[in-house]
């Protein structure tokens, strides 16, 4: 964040369209506001409270709010460490596996991606265990905020009815409910409001389907760069790309199909849990992202639809591990925090923000330059609210 740490900045759509439309609403109809058909309500929320200050300071205001909130599954992961890792080091891989996915940098510290760390924290409260028949209204809250904040959280429903039915609890019956309830929420409002909504390709096409997913949860978090474009441009060209795709293909669809099995397979509820969500969350979101899905096949792109199924898969395999004095275990946990340690300092870039709005007042521009490059947005015409 060192790049934005002074003055932060407008990232997306969250300049574009949330803040240009809620400048000048009142209070509740900002934290109303549908986006793509649906409710964001935290997102609504930290733009709605940035309207109320400068337009110069306004930044400050999503980006810190936004890295606070993105901040609780992460706390919430070290709170219930017990149940996520059976030793310290176990957390600390974690957190650093956050700092240095690739798909990290496109939803760090903007109110417009917390829907993905809203799905996160829920596919965290379906793996914390529950003990017998105790209220957890914490837990109960942090579902119903997730489920309101976004539609990501709300493909997790299925699973939270399954663990329900596994465990014979009321308070995941209950758990399941309330996701049940904002998942017909934003269901409702999606089908109300179907032409505020962007263009979805929904069309299927499996070897474009397994590549994408092979590409940014096996290949991507794993190999440097140059390596990995060279294996994802082998997967580009399939059926016709020859020998090498096939093998690229084959070979990595394996090891995915096995990783699966091992968390499915482990002693683990935890794993299970936190396995299972990341293959449904992987396959939802690639069926319902914007674009043509073959732009997952990138490093460059789509990597925000991964990060909440790279993040599941790497704290679901930590959960299974219960041998961490021997050397080999501590000799690749000392590498995955290199790997992802070297890669914390990247991010995609854009014009710092006191530059971009200093620019765009001495030209006389009604739009300013945000986050990331080649993005704008229309300077309001109030520099703050009454």
């Amino acid at each position: 964040m060192r790049a934005y740490l002074d003055s932060g900045r407008f990232w997306a759509e969250e300049g574009k369209v949330f803040y240009a439309d809620l400048v000048n609403m009142l209070w509740y109809q900002s934290i109303g506001y549908l986006y793509n058909g649906h409710i964001e309500l935290i997102t609504n929320l930290i733009v709605y409270l940035s309207t109320l200050v400068s337009f110069e300071n306004a930044p400050l205001i999503t980006t810190y709010g936004s890295f606070f909130v993105q901040s609780i599954p992460v706390l919430f992961v070290i709170i219930q460490r017990k149940h996520f890792a059976h030793h310290w080091l176990g957390i600390i891989v974690f957190l650093f596996v956050i700092l240095g996915l690739r798909q990290s940098a496109e939803v760090w510290a903007n109110s417009v991606n917390l829907h993905f760390h809203f799905a996160l924290l829920a596919a965290l409260v379906l793996g914390k265990p529950l003990v017998e028949e105790t209220p957890d209204w914490t837990s109960r809250i942090l579902l119903a905020l997730s489920g309101l904040s976004g539609v990501p959280a709300n493909f997790l429903t299925p699973l939270f009815y399954v663990a329900a039915y596994r465990e014979r609890n009321r308070e995941r019956t209950i758990q399941a409910f309330i996701l049940s309830a904002t998942a017909i929420l934003q269901i409702a409002l999606i089908l109300t409001h179907q032409s505020a909504i962007e263009s979805r390709f929904l069309s299927f096409n499996i070897l474009t389907f397994c590549s994408g997913l092979l590409s940014q949860q096996m290949i991507s978090p794993f190999f440097p760069a140059n390596a990995a474009k060279y294996l994802i441009n082998a997967l580009k060209d399939l059926p016709g790309s020859g020998f090498e795709g096939w093998l690229t293909f084959s070979v990595f669809l394996a090891l995915y199909g096995w990783l699966l099995s091992y968390l499915y397979r482990s002693r683990s509820v935890v794993a299970k849990y936190l396995g299972a969500g990341a293959l449904l969350m992987a396959i939802a979101s690639v069926l319902t992202s914007l674009g043509d899905k073959s732009l997952m096949l990138s490093l460059d792109a789509s990597g925000r639809y991964f990060f909440v199924p790279n993040c599941l898969l790497f704290l679901a395999w930590i959960a299974t591990l219960q041998h961490y004095r021997k050397p080999a275990l501590r000799i690749v946990m000392f590498i995955i925090v290199l790997i992802f340690a070297d890669r914390a300092n990247a991010y995609i870039h854009g014009k710092p923000w006191k530059t971009a709005l200093q620019e765009s007042v001495e030209q006389n521009k009604e739009s300013v330059e945000i986050w990331p490059t080649e993005w704008t947005m229309k300077k309001p015409p109030i520099t703050s609210r009454p």
